[in-house]
């Protein structure tokens, strides 16, 4: 049965596989790179980030020489900038104590920072051919339907459950091609909110579909939980604006304007033009304010209004000071990203 399983699985995925970037290297830092990018963030758009980070570090040695602020620029837009700092840091380690090689064990692979059980099993099985089970989403959804299995998918003993059935099921020849078709298989077939159940070769041996409970897995036990916040970025005048490097939160890593934060919508909105501000023991005055932008992250959904001020912190309070024009010569957040570039677009018409 498991042979049958692992040669039709196989055999689909030959004929059916998306042609991606990162499944014609056996590269393990390329292999490594493109894992850490697709973490929480859908392939379509994972892929020309992807071209774009390989392109300009192409190999440990250049990752690892560069400064983090080209690292964190190059990550722009892929959120979760804790990734970007990850990697590079895990850099150096691979540069000064492998020679700038990836090891090839998982007791090594396991201690890197960034690399949880998951990342590891696809660098061994990618890249080294070794039979480690590679469990995602994408399987715990198929393997749960298929199996109809009841067990929850955020926690440890859960989740350990998963690997073993992966471990049972596994390919002994060509682990790497079944890790790359069940993965693939989740993403094309057993979809979470799509799934094509009267095509899908599978379809008579699975338990979910035959008790038409299709939507009812995979199973989690603790649901995400979001908050509100409200912001103001505070720009100057004159085509300047202020950024400074965070030290911790959201945005750790990355440069922001000065931030005001209301306590309410209701305060984010009641602040309009000509009223002033308390940023830093001093009244700024708002000279000008955006409508309310909404950004989600994962686990919070931000409400921002970007405003220029008076405000002058020219060699104070560790920020610094940026033509407009030249915003983009240092890592901030998308949202500030797109606001500038937007607002330097008009400035230019």
């Amino acid at each position: 049965m498991i042979q049958s399983f692992s040669h039709k699985l196989i055999s689909w995925y030959k004929s059916n596989k998306r042609d991606l970037p990162w499944r014609n290297t056996d590269d393990p830092y390329k292999i490594w790179i493109s894992e850490i990018i697709l973490q929480q963030t859908r392939v379509k758009f994972a892929i020309d980030y992807y071209n774009k980070f390989i392109e300009k570090f192409p190999n440990i040695e250049s990752l690892s020489d560069a400064k983090e602020d080209d690292v964190l620029n190059s990550w722009q837009g892929l959120g979760y900038y804790s990734r970007a700092r990850n990697i590079h840091h895990t850099s150096k380690i691979l540069k000064e104590k492998y020679s700038s090689n990836f090891p090839n064990k998982y007791d090594e692979i396991i201690t890197l920072k960034g690399i949880g059980k998951y990342t590891a099993g696809a660098i061994l099985s990618f890249a080294f051919k070794k039979k480690f089970p590679v469990v995602d989403g994408n399987v715990f959804r198929f393997f749960s339907r298929l199996f109809f299995i009841e067990k929850f998918i955020d926690t440890t003993r859960g989740q350990n459950y998963f690997y073993n059935v992966a471990e049972d099921l596994i390919c002994e020849k060509t682990p790497d091609l079944f890790n790359q078709a069940i993965i693939e298989y989740g993403a094309m077939v057993c979809k979470p909110k799509n799934p094509t159940c009267t095509t899908c070769i599978f379809n008579h041996q699975c338990e979910a579909y035959k008790k038409n409970k299709v939507f009812e897995l995979p199973l989690k036990k603790n649901s995400v939980k979001t908050t509100d916040r409200f912001l103001i970025f505070i720009l100057g005048t004159k085509n300047n604006i202020f950024l400074k490097k965070k030290k911790n939160g959201i945005w750790k890593g990355l440069y922001t304007p000065p931030i005001y934060e209301p306590k309410s919508k209701k305060e984010l909105n009641n602040i309009k033009k000509n009223e002033e501000l308390n940023i830093f023991n001093k009244n700024v005055k708002i000279l000008k304010i955006s409508d309310v932008i909404h950004h989600k992250l994962t686990h919070q959904n931000l409400s921002i209004k970007f405003c220029y001020s008076d405000l002058d912190l020219d060699n104070q309070n560790e920020f610094v000071k940026v033509k407009f024009k030249n915003f983009d010569h240092f890592p901030i957040p998308i949202v500030v990203e797109k606001f500038l570039k937007n607002f330097y677009d008009e400035e230019k018409k």
